[in-house]
């Protein structure tokens, strides 16, 4: 929640001035008016792709460039199709686990990255 104090007094500062009686509860209520134009619906997540600094990355494996719409959250890390493999977090993972259980690992890693909580069965 963001604090509404720096915003307040502001307004008081536009309006003392101008207002003689009751000013405060002026600004509040301007607050007020100010929060319901604002407001929006909140819009459901969207649960096939993440959206990152640079794009958006689609679980199907696509990247689309740009910042095209809002989200509800977005990470802020670049998409770099042409990175090295992570060879620090794979020799971690290669001496903590069996190599059998490392994409398990990893997929577990990439849902804690979607707003959903469906995984697929395979």
């Amino acid at each position: 929640m963001v604090d509404p104090m720096p915003l307040r007094c502001e307004i008081f500062e536009m309006m003392r001035e101008y207002v003689g009686a009751k000013l405060a509860k002026k600004v509040t209520n301007v607050v007020d008016v100010l929060k319901l134009a604002a407001q929006v619906e909140d819009f459901p997540p969207v649960t096939d792709r993440i959206a990152l600094a640079n794009g958006t990355l689609y679980l199907d494996g696509t990247f689309q460039e740009g910042k095209p719409e809002i989200v509800r959250n977005r990470l802020p890390v670049k998409y770099d199709p042409k990175a090295p493999q992570p060879t620090h977090w794979l020799r971690f993972l290669y001496d903590l686990l069996y190599p059998e259980d490392i994409p398990t690992v990893q997929e577990f890693i990439g849902y804690c990255l979607i707003p959903s909580d469906n995984a697929h069965v395979r």
